[in-house]
C-alpha cells in the first residue's frame, strides 16, 4: 500500500516451465531482503546464491523456495497471528513421506507457550534449544520476554538455535524474523556429538570425545575440557526443547558393531553408562542402542548454567518405566524437580505418543542443600488442550476446539484447554516455593 505496488513473492504456472522472470523478480527481492535484514541473510549467512545467469547454484535450493513461494502465495500470511505461522507452513511444508522419513514433528504453539511462561524468560538472559527444528522455542521466548514492549529491539541475540537439519534452519531464520527477532544464534550441527564454545565456534564432529590418541579431551562428568580452558563449553541460562525420543529413533551404540554417535563421543554420556544395572558379579554391560530424549536431558543439564532453568518434552516411558530408572534417579539427584505435566496423547496429532513435560532448576554450588531435602513438585495431568490435530489433503490443522454450553449444546468463544488453569495454579504454587526458586 505505501508503496502502490503488488507483493512480489509469487510464482506463476506459466513461469514454472520457463524460470527466468521469476528468478530475476526473486534475486532482487532477496537483495532487498538482505539488506532489510542483514542479521538474518547477509554474508555468510546467506541461504540462496545465484550465479551470473541468476540460476541459482544448489538447485535443490531453487526447488525448496518453489515449493515454500507455493505454500504462500495460497494464504494471506499478514494477516495471521504470529503463533500461527508454524501451522501454516511447518506442518504442512514438505512431503509426508520426507517426514516420516526423517521422524520429523513439532511442538504446538499452545505447549511451547506454556513451557515458555512456566520457564519465564527476562530480557538478556541466554535461552537455547539444542534441537529446534523450526525455532518455536527461541521465538516464543522473545516475545514472552518483550511482551510488554511497544516495540520488539531490532536484535537479540541471546537466543540460540541448533537443529541437525539444514531445511529447518532455513525456516527457523522465517519463524523467528516473523516474530521479531532478527538476531538469534543458529547453527546446523548435530547437538549430542557437537557443542557450541564459550567463544560461539562448534567443536567439529569426532572432536567432541573423551579421548584421542590416547590424550584426554573432555571430562565425563562435566563436560570441561580437561587440558584447554579454552575448549570449554557455552552453557546457558535456560534451555527449553523438544528432543526427538522413542524406540524407533533410538541410537545405534555397538548394536552389531554400528555406532551412530563416535564410541569415544556415546562414552563422555554418564546416562549410557548407568542404564543398566550390574549383573549378579557385578559386571556392568553397556546398551547397544539408547533413545535419544535421554542423551538429549542429559546434554540439557550439562549445557545448562548452574542457576539455570529447563523446559523438556519426553517420552512418558522415560519419565515413568522400570527401564530408565536409574536415568531419572541420575537426574533427580542433580536437578530440583519443579513440575512435571503430561499430555494427551493426541497433543501432537497423528503420533499418538504419550508425553511429559519436565520444569527444572539447576542448583549452584551453594544450592545443594535443596536436593538433600524433601520437596513439593508441581503436578498436571492436561486433559484438554484447545485444539485438535487434523490432516486435510496431507496439510497439518490445528482446529480450535471450544467448550460446549451444557444448555444450549451451542458453542461457546472459550477453549476447551486445561493450559489457563495450570498456568495459575503453578503461580500460587511457586509462591510457597524455596527462595532459590523465586529468584529463579
Amino acid at each position: 500500500k505505501r508503496d502502490n505496488s503488488f507483493l512480489k513473492f509469487y510464482i506463476t504456472p506459466q513461469e514454472k516451465s520457463d524460470l527466468t522472470v521469476f528468478r530475476k523478480r526473486v534475486n532482487e527481492l532477496y537483495q532487498d531482503a538482505e539488506r532489510e535484514y542483514r542479521n538474518v541473510l547477509g554474508g555468510s549467512r546467506r541461504l540462496f546464491t545465484f550465479d551470473n545467469n541468476q540460476r541459482p547454484t544448489k538447485p535443490n535450493d531453487e526447488k525448496f523456495l518453489i515449493a515454500l513461494i507455493e505454500i504462500f502465495q495460497q494464504r494471506a500470511i499478514l494477516k495471521a497471528k504470529n503463533e500461527s505461522f508454524n501451522q501454516i507452513i511447518f506442518n504442512n511444508f514438505g512431503s509426508e513421506k520426507q517426514k516420516a522419513e526423517k521422524g520429523q514433528f513439532f511442538t504446538p504453539i499452545p505447549v511451547v507457550k506454556n513451557i515458555i511462561k512456566m520457564l519465564n524468560p527476562i530480557k538478556g538472559e541466554e535461552l537455547c534449544d539444542p534441537c529446534c527444528g523450526i525455532c518455536d522455542f527461541p521465538a516464543m521466548a522473545f516475545r514472552h520476554a518483550h511482551r510488554k514492549d511497544k516495540d520488539y529491539p531490532a536484535n537479540a541475540n541471546n537466543f540460540y538455535g541448533f537443529d541437525l537439519e539444514p531445511d529447518n534452519m532455513k525456516l527457523a531464520e522465517l519463524n523467528l524474523v516473523l516474530n521479531g527477532d532478527g538476531g538469534a544464534v543458529l547453527q546446523t550441527m548435530n547437538s549430542l556429538s557437537q557443542k557450541m564454545l564459550a567463544d560461539g565456534n562448534v567443536i567439529k564432529e569426532g572432536d567432541f570425545v573423551i579421548k584421542k590418541k590416547d590424550s584426554r579431551q573432555y571430562n565425563p562428568l562435566t563436560w570441561e575440557h580437561e587440558t584447554n580452558s579454552n575448549q570449554d563449553l557455552k552453557k546457558f541460562r535456560i534451555i527449553a526443547t523438544n528432543p526427538p525420543f522413542g524406540k524407533g529413533r533410538d541410537l545405534k551404540t555397538g548394536a552389531k558393531g554400528k555406532w551412530d554417535l563416535p564410541k569415544e563421543t556415546v562414552e563422555l554420556y554418564e546416562t549410557y553408562k548407568i542404564k543398566k544395572e550390574p549383573d549378579s558379579k557385578g559386571k556392568i554391560t553397556y546398551p547397544d542402542s539408547m533413545d535419544m530424549g535421554v542423551l538429549f536431558l542429559e546434554n540439557a543439564y550439562k549445557i545448562l548454567e548452574d542457576g539455570g532453568r529447563m523446559g523438556i518434552v519426553l517420552s512418558n516411558s522415560i519419565a515413568s518405566i522400570k527401564e530408565w530408572q536409574n536415568v531419572r534417579k541420575w537426574f533427580i539427584e542433580r536437578m530440583r524437580i519443579v513440575a512435571t505435566f503430561d499430555l494427551p496423547a493426541n497433543t501432537f496429532g497423528e503420533t499418538g505418543v504419550a508425553t511429559t513435560v519436565i520444569i527444572a532448576y539447576k542448583p549452584t554450588a551453594g544450592e545443594q542443600h535443596l536436593l538433600k531435602k524433601d520437596y513439593e513438585v508441581f503436578v498436571k495431568e492436561i486433559q484438554n488442550i484447545g485444539y485438535e490435530v487434523k490432516t486435510v489433503k496431507r496439510s497439518v490443522h490445528f482446529a480450535p476446539q471450544y467448550i460446549i454450553n451444557e444448555e444450549t449444546f451451542e458453542k461457546t468463544s472459550q477453549l476447551n484447554e486445561d493450559f489457563s488453569d495450570m498456568q495459575s495454579e503453578f503461580k500460587e504454587f511457586l509462591q510457597r516455593q524455596e527462595e532459590e526458586l523465586k529468584r529463579a
